[in-house]
């Protein structure tokens, strides 16, 4: 970076907004001057936001809390980067100092060995370092503090990171996110290399950025659905691996590089797919392994790259603090003057092959959204969390993810993962899976029946798996959302023996919750929303619950669960609304014959708001024999879920699944 290019980053970076990152920074790299380490960087995967002092020896192997993520997160030297980024904000030769430092103790102490290849050269960190090492080294190339004896032994351990990632690939990196983060690795390195070997062209490092090409490719073919999710069900490791490709994207820019169309093509779908499961706030639902972490930085990254004025609205109007160092001022903007375009049509989306679902009220901060998830396990990362809904009214989350607190097989790791920390059901005190350890599984339930539909004043979403297939038992649940704010969660259980079934309802901890007969109120400083039961003889209690935002942390959250009992079926309906709502369950008959169903056959229910009543009429089994219509509070029409507006349609209602 010469010294305009280095005016022109203090100058942009001396914007208000940015203030709090630059103190961050400068907290990280004094910190690291004294060999204390931190990992509380929004992007640090595991975090650890306890400073770590090593004093005279830094111990790259070691953990404090028997947890190898510390080990693993020491060695991928991302705070490195903020040494980097502080020696030019203040071209302080005891920045240079401490990561000369820091980098040489770690090429000593830490040699490429199979002892190590679980530890600090894990394949996956010697992936990391090739995104996070060359933007920290690229720093202080123009160091008047950095040795030659330095400088070689850098150059010598990019050579040998770069042999490393060539030959440490196997089938099974092909589909996992350690596959891509290794590849974007493995193009940086090779990238680095030109930078601190003149003699060292860009044409002669082609071979290497040609198979981190053909990795990314080949990765973009097989983890990205046609949806746009990537497929480990976590929005946590999807950011990364969207990261990733847009990284690669980048640097091919700035070197004049064409990226193959795979690559870009996978970035555009995993972008708009991040835009559709992000909540209002812009950060994502803690689905799978994930933490609270804001999804937008991603998406004005690929805005730009792309050059898509949709992917704006979502991200933003500048860019965070981070994406100004990797993607330099002129970008920067460049991307405030970009247009902005609005979604058009509906708002809510399907990621239908990953089996997630987003209602919509809007995108604006103050919407409402509720995610429903029946989907693949995605392996490791995914949790048994089938049938399992989030909601966020008012731009505030009111039902809670557990989150995923820690990777370390314990009670923990197996309760966390587990469906009674979902909202979901349980049956006869079953979960939907079984774990091996922290990673692998002895039992999963295939997910099906997964469908939607959005229309102009209602929308569906429903799906079951057969997670208890083993005890002869299909769940099966219905969320009706009657726009803009009521929600109807229809659950059916269909066995053949007694069953004992629990709809666990966990809720954020900002709030408090209370309850009353057949009624919860949450409540919290945004206001109350409104959760009735009309299960007959169900139970309501209060359950013990616990959320995770953040890695190794946790804090305990309100959490209902409604239990109800039956031979060969059962069936739940909530519904959940801020307004003050009253429900009352009626009768469903025939309307050719006048005939009474039974409550395992079809049962109906009426929705008083505050100005509009509703009937929602769902059948559990086929009725329209040998033709047939049902009727429910004064109202009739043909299908297996109905919604009628009283006062208009009473005659059809609108038939959302037939």
């Amino acid at each position: 970076m010469n010294e305009i290019q280095r005016n022109a980053v203090i100058a942009y970076l001396s914007k208000e907004r940015y203030a709090n990152d630059i103190e961050h920074g400068v907290k990280v790299a004094d910190l690291l001057k004294q060999r204390i380490f931190v990992f509380d960087n929004p992007w640090d995967l595991e975090a650890y936001p306890e400073p770590m002092d090593f004093g005279k020896e830094i111990l790259w192997g070691e953990t404090p809390n028997d947890d190898p993520e510390f080990v693993w997160q020491m060695n991928r030297h991302r705070n490195l980067m903020a040494l980097g980024q502080v020696y030019v904000l203040t071209k302080d030769e005891s920045y240079a100092s401490a990561f000369e430092d820091i980098i040489l103790d770690w090429i000593r102490k830490v040699p490429l060995n199979e002892e190590n290849k679980s530890k600090g050269y894990r394949s996956l960190e010697a992936g990391f370092r090739g995104d996070y090492l060359p933007k920290a080294i690229g720093s202080f190339i123009d160091s008047k503090t950095m040795k030659e004896e330095t400088w070689s032994l850098i150059r010598k351990s990019v050579d040998e990171h770069i042999s490393y990632l060539l030959a440490d690939y196997t089938p099974k990196k092909q589909i996992l996110n350690w596959g891509v983060i290794e590849a974007c690795g493995l193009f940086g390195f090779a990238v680095l290399k030109t930078r601190l070997n003149p003699e060292y062209s860009v044409s002669e490092a082609m071979d290497v950025i040609n198979t981190a090409y053909e990795r990314l490719n080949l990765a973009a073919k097989l983890q990205v659905m046609k949806d746009g999710s990537q497929w480990e069900q976590s929005p946590l490791y999807h950011n990364e691996v969207l990261h990733c490709f847009l990284d690669v994207m980048a640097q091919s820019k700035r070197l004049g590089l064409t990226v193959p169309e795979g690559i870009t093509q996978a970035a555009a779908r995993l972008a708009y797919a991040q835009a559709a499961f992000m909540k209002p706030d812009g950060k994502c639902f803690l689905h799978g392994d994930s933490d609270d972490m804001d999804m937008r930085p991603a998406l004005a990254q690929a805005a730009w790259l792309l050059n898509d004025s949709r992917l704006k609205y979502f991200a933003g109007d500048t860019f965070d603090y981070e994406l100004v160092w990797e993607l330099g001022v002129e970008a920067a903007v460049a991307y405030e003057q970009m247009s902005v375009q609005p979604p058009q049509g509906c708002l809510s989306t399907a990621l239908s092959d990953s089996g997630n679902f987003y209602l919509r009220s809007g995108y604006e901060r103050d919407g409402n959204v509720l995610h429903f998830h029946c989907g693949t396990m995605g392996a490791s990362h995914g949790h048994f969390d089938k049938l399992h809904f989030d909601l966020v009214m008012d731009g505030r989350d009111v039902l809670v993810d557990s989150g995923r607190f820690s990777y370390v097989f314990s009670k923990g790791r197996v309760e966390f993962k587990g469906g009674r920390a979902h909202n979901t059901i349980i049956v006869n005190d079953t979960d939907l899976g079984k774990c091996k350890d922290s990673w692998e599984y002895e039992r999963l339930g295939l997910p099906l029946n997964r469908g939607f539909e959005f229309r102009k004043d209602y929308e569906l979403v429903y799906g079951g798996h057969l997670g208890y297939m083993h005890m002869g038992v299909f769940a099966n649940r219905k969320i009706i959302y009657i726009k803009p704010d009521i929600y109807v969660i229809a659950d059916e259980i269909y066995g053949c023996d007694e069953m004992k079934c629990e709809a666990f309802y966990h809720f954020s901890e900002n709030g408090i919750i209370e309850k009353a007969g057949d009624e919860v109120i949450y409540r919290d400083k945004a206001g109350e929303v409104f959760i009735c039961s009309t299960s007959g003889e169900s139970a309501i209690e209060y359950a013990e619950s616990f959320i995770s935002r953040h890695y190794n942390r946790k804090v305990p959250n309100p959490c209902i669960k409604i239990t109800k009992k039956g031979n060969g079926f059962v069936s739940f309906f909530t519904v959940i609304s801020k307004q003050k709502i009253q429900v009352e369950q009626l009768p469903v008959k025939s309307v050719i014959t006048d005939r009474l169903f039974s409550e395992d056959m079809a049962e109906a229910i009426r929705i008083k708001g505050d100005n509009q009543s509703y009937i929602v009429g769902v059948c559990h089994k086929e009725v329209m024999s040998p033709a047939d219509m049902i009727t429910a509070g004064g109202c009739q029409g043909m299908g297996n879920v109905i919604v009628w507006k009283e006062g208009e349609n009473n005659k059809t209602g609108e038939t959302l699944l037939w």
